[in-house]
């Protein structure tokens, strides 16, 4: 009776959630049991306490011994099993801990905790077409637990089923509307959908809810940074500075820099970049920014030392080396600046200003024709870029011009606007993903299928393309196409999965 009491009582403590602040209490806990697994040593109810009484006292090598001597009794009882798993969680042995909670999910399908803590990992390893097998189940068995509802839309959102992860994760914010991180993951969410303005909306209540979120003022600072808002930002930012939370500080005062510096206001910037650089002195982007900002001041020798700091840091970054050879040029080191021009087209005979540069220093050195040549490749390269990004921006006006359209209820006009663009484009997936996505918000489904079939064939498609192309058949009532294409969907996303230990 003596185990049976101690145990229900550890118990009651372990599944409450409470803290393992009291220590003498697991301290006798282990006392008692081990005195009991010395009496018995075939008690895997005694083992099994012990083990939860170890992992409460920051002891998982022991806890481990335990729940195995468990588990070794009685195998075919899935708690131990289950625990076996967050043991090895707790030693970081995410495929032994998998392992044990699948285990304990073909020993008992109804236990809930094995199946959530699958969905945690599969998201952990990278895998969340698995997670949402998982957590799917752990919903319909707990529909109510907001954890579940958090990481089945952590996964969604993985699997850029943004729609599905939006839904979750209202759910789990009316589940547990005190959970502060829940509306800065989703909030994330709604950003990496395209849908600022629920994003912002949703920032603004935890603000409300929460009035000491840094990370809520840090994620407004990032909405107003894309929309071009950048006085905004940095009231957001100095906000989350305020909140006393403990924050990304290098990342927020970088940040901060550069918007002073977009600004034209150089003497902030070079301010912010300092402070960066006081929390992390090796951040080589910041050692950029500040040659960036001081060669546009015309500063070419505190320029040079930025950039010479950033090479030192980081040998192999082609920026660095190039802010080298056109602080070398400014300076009359022609000689400095062509070794420095070419050791960027080492590490990236892509990057174009450094070609420049090294044309132009030889042209000073006297290599005059070969100097020539080298400006001359550049400008041509040049010109196939300058061509190549008005393409894209006469692709995005037209896809947003598609947009409005939509949004004003010109569903005709819309659809027509982006077969003519597609028409100019046609290997641009941006023109074909929206086309099928407005053909089946307007009910043309049988189009949008078409459409998908048409990104499949031009090989413009992924995983998803064939995930969305079976609910336009499901739509359809085409049964059969649709099962196909899941089953497509299925294999593409688990060749794309890391295998063991990958993660």
């Amino acid at each position: 009776m003596r185990v049976f009491v101690g145990l229900t009582t550890l118990l009651g403590l372990f599944f409450a959630g409470q803290s393992p602040e009291d220590r003498e209490t697991y301290e006798n806990a282990v006392r008692v049991l081990t005195a009991d697994v010395e009496t018995d040593p075939s008690n895997a109810e005694a083992w099994f306490g012990l083990s939860i009484a170890h992992m409460h006292l920051g002891q998982p090598e022991a806890a481990l011994e335990a729940t195995s001597r468990a588990a070794a009794l009685d195998a075919a009882d899935a708690r131990f099993v289950d625990q076996l798993g967050e043991v090895y969680m707790a030693l970081g042995r995410t495929e032994d801990a998998i392992g044990a909670f699948e285990r304990a999910v073909a020993i008992d399908p109804r236990m809930f905790f094995p199946r959530l803590r699958l969905g945690e990992l599969r998201i952990g390893t990278g895998r969340p077409v698995h997670a949402i097998d998982q957590l799917q189940e752990a919903v319909v068995l707990n529909g109510r637990d907001a954890s579940a509802r958090r990481f089945l839309g952590m996964a969604y959102s993985m699997d850029g089923q943004y729609e599905r992860a939006i839904d979750e994760y209202e759910r789990a914010i009316l589940l547990s509307p005190g959970d502060e991180l829940l509306y800065l993951e989703a909030a994330d969410v709604f950003f990496a959908a395209g849908m600022g303005s629920d994003a912002e909306s949703l920032l603004n209540r935890a603000v409300e809810l929460f009035p000491a979120s840094g990370q809520a003022h840090l994620g407004l600072a990032r909405l107003h940074v894309e929309a071009g808002s950048l006085r905004e930002a940095l009231i957001e930012f100095q906000r989350g500075l305020d909140s006393g939370q403990e924050l990304p500080f290098e990342v927020v005062y970088k940040t901060m820099g550069d918007i002073h510096y977009d600004l034209i206001e150089f003497e902030p910037a070079l301010e912010y970049y300092d402070r960066a650089l006081a929390v992390d002195p090796e951040n080589v982007d910041t050692f950029l920014a500040k040659g960036d900002l001081y060669l546009s001041r015309n500063d070419a020798e505190a320029a040079a030392a930025a950039y010479a700091r950033a090479a030192a840091l980081d040998p192999a970054r082609p920026d660095a080396h190039h802010g080298l050879a056109e602080t070398a040029l400014r300076r009359g080191d022609v000689e400095g600046a062509l070794a420095a021009s070419e050791r960027v087209l080492e590490l990236d005979p892509e990057f174009l200003p450094a070609a420049y540069i090294r044309g132009q220093a030889l042209v000073r050195l006297g290599r005059t024709e070969e100097g020539r040549r080298q400006i001359e490749a550049y400008q041509e390269a040049q010109e196939a870029a300058i061509a190549e990004e008005q393409r894209v921006r006469d692709v995005m006006a037209r896809n947003q011009n598609a947009l409005a359209q939509l949004d004003a209820g010109e569903n005709a006009e819309a659809i027509a606007g982006l077969r003519e663009a597609i028409a100019l484009h046609p290997n641009e997936a941006l023109l074909y993903g929206n086309l099928a996505a407005i053909q089946s918000r307007t009910g043309l489904h049988q189009d949008a299928a078409q459409t998908y079939l048409e990104i499949i064939a031009l090989g413009l498609g992924d995983a998803l393309t064939h995930l969305r192309l079976a609910r336009e058949y499901d739509r359809i009532g085409n049964a059969d196409a649709s099962g196909r294409h899941r089953a497509i969907y299925r294999e593409q996303r688990e060749a794309e999965a890391p295998g063991p230990g990958s993660d």
